[in-house]
């Protein structure tokens, strides 16, 4: 069994001051929130400000299958990756009702194994993003908006640069994710640990997701379909609910408050996706109208 968790405490005392108020409790222990998900459980509690951590930042990427200029997007941000190791976390995701996402064809015959599509994703992108209407795009960090169409959207053109200034922003929040992964239960649980290092009056939400690299399917490459083609960062599935599970009810959140989420994944019949190739990917971020701004991502191998 690999392990990689943190564990948590509880505290009745804690719990109960976190029901009076969570604002002005002066707690020296852990104030305990059992999440009403029965497999999540949701712990706070004030610490010492932390350092800040450099800035990773999430990238949203809207791909498909049958997407001739897609791999082209791929390649750009394999560059990316390269250039700027260890501060992307990328996110690929492809959504039903999108023709560029449809299964590769040939002849009238599917060359695509396995739909990569979610269900999870197509909700979190319309939610989120609106309406796709091309590809290859992506989202980063949900903060710089395309002002030529008004969309966070940004074309691969601009991924680059975009990318560049975002890095050099402050974070408000460090975030780290650990996972324990039992071979034998194919069971992980992961705890997702975010600690805010500014005060915080705009409401906060958790996103948790699943992602698989080195999936080989068809894909369409301008002209070509290639059929053993690597995929990278696919997104499986988001363990939150998929906009984002709300951080302590949306209440105002001083700098040392620490927010840790725990979750139970079950991975018995996910038995095409292999456990070794894929991570987790968290962030944090507001969830105001028209500010979805995401102050830190981490990242972390499931097993």
């Amino acid at each position: 069994m690999v392990k990689r968790t943190i564990n948590t405490v509880l505290s009745l005392a804690g719990a109960f001051c976190l029901v009076l108020a969570l604002g002005s409790c002066k707690e020296k222990g852990v104030i305990v929130k059992m999440s009403e998900d029965p497999i999540a459980s949701d712990t706070t509690y004030m610490a010492p400000v932390e350092s800040l951590q450099p800035r990773k930042i999430l990238i949203e990427e809207f791909t498909g299958v049958s997407c001739p200029p897609c791999p082209l997007g791929h390649r750009a941000l394999a560059s990316l990756l390269t250039q700027y190791p260890g501060r992307l976390a990328v996110i690929g995701i492809q959504v039903f009702g999108f023709i560029q996402a449809n299964p590769v064809m040939h002849n009238g015959d599917s060359v695509t194994k396995h739909d990569n599509r979610t269900a999870a994703g197509t909700e979190m992108s319309v939610e989120i993003f609106g309406k796709l209407s091309k590809s290859p795009v992506s989202g980063i960090d949900r903060f710089v908006r395309d002002t030529r169409n008004n969309s966070l959207y940004i074309e691969r053109g601009y991924w680059g640069q975009e990318i560049a200034t975002r890095l050099s922003a402050a974070t408000k929040a460090n975030v780290t994710v650990s996972s324990d992964y039992n071979e034998s239960t194919k069971k992980a649980v992961i705890t997702v640990r975010v600690a805010y290092t500014s005060a915080m009056a705009k409401k906060q939400k958790l996103t948790i997701a699943m992602v698989e690299n080195k999936v080989i399917d068809a894909q369409e490459d301008g002209e070509d379909i290639i059929e053993e083609y690597e995929h990278e960062h696919v997104l499986r599935d988001i363990l939150t609910a998929t906009t984002g599970s709300s951080i302590l009810g949306g209440v105002t959140i001083e700098a040392g408050r620490v927010y840790e989420r725990t979750i139970v994944y079950d991975m018995s019949e996910k038995t095409l996706w292999n456990p070794a190739n894929c991570k987790i990917v968290a962030f944090v971020s507001n969830d105001e109208p028209g500010d979805l701004e995401v102050h830190q991502a981490a990242e972390i191998n499931l097993k």
